[in-house]
């Protein structure tokens, strides 16, 4: 059985405004690039997102134009993501040849500094079903089940997204460390779910250090590791180098994941 975590942030009321100095740094490129192969479609249409680190009291994120974006496979073949006229800092791709077991390398270059990553298009069993019941602690909060064959010749990596049209996306990653080769399931707890709601799952293939990376990420923003008046411990980094000015790195990440989609309407 494959226990899915997701982490929720309490509101904290106060009567007055309290302001803490969290310090300044100078802005960092943070580079959203995850490409997306949705089982039954070709993947050509790609989206890559460019922005710069901002403070932690503003509200507006800066996106990043003028950028070289650029995705290459292992034959040399170079897709280039131009950037869309109407939205600064999306760089968009119709012309991208997704393949499992493929390995990409992502250059960007930004300010004349010159950024690259390199990641494997990892594979996804498909979602088979859903079920729903009921548990939790009460006893009655509404459970869904989506289910899937995992493969039994490797150690596999997941990361599950979960949509409702009401609410907002929930994520969280997991490995089959103890079901491996076996039919499970991920599943997911709501508060509450009202008759006849779609719920959209998706299961994508992850590598190991995409998973590490996202449960460093889950932990910083848990409530029981950081406060609303607590520093982050560290800052997470991902995968992107910066070549020509290691000193001045990037956040984000770069990772390519086939993914296996099933919807369910709730009881």
């Amino acid at each position: 059985m494959l226990l899915l975590l997701t982490f929720s942030l309490f509101a904290v009321s106060c009567e007055d405004v309290v302001n803490v100095d969290l310090g300044t740094t100078e802005p960092r490129l943070v580079v959203d690039a995850s490409i997306y192969w949705y089982k039954g479609y070709t993947g050509e249409s790609q989206v890559i997102r460019l922005s710069t680190s901002t403070s932690y009291y503003t509200d507006e994120i800066p996106m990043v134009s003028g950028a070289i974006v650029n995705v290459e496979n292992s034959l040399g073949v170079v897709f280039s993501f131009f950037e869309n006229e109407k939205v600064p800092g999306v760089y968009v791709c119709n012309s991208f040849m997704p393949e499992l077991g493929e390995t990409y390398t992502l250059t960007v270059k930004y300010e004349d500094e010159f950024y690259t990553a390199t990641e494997t298009m990892y594979p996804v069993p498909d979602l088979l079903y859903t079920t729903q019941e009921y548990g939790g602690i009460s006893g009655d909060s509404p459970l869904i089940k989506a289910y899937f064959q995992d493969p039994g010749d490797q150690q596999n990596f997941y990361m599950q997204r979960c949509q409702r049209t009401d609410k907002k996306s929930q994520t969280t990653v997991f490995n089959d460390e103890y079901v491996n080769g076996n039919e499970t399931f991920t599943f997911l707890f709501f508060e509450d779910l009202p008759h006849g709601v779609p719920v959209d799952i998706q299961l994508m293939g992850i590598s190991e250090r995409y998973y590490n990376y996202m449960n460093k990420i889950y932990a910083t923003v848990s409530e029981t590791n950081v406060g609303p008046f607590e520093t982050a411990p560290a800052e997470l980094r991902g995968n992107i180098i910066n070549n020509s000015n290691p000193d001045n790195y990037a956040f984000g990440y770069f990772r390519l994941s086939e993914v296996s989609q099933i919807e369910h309407i709730s009881d």
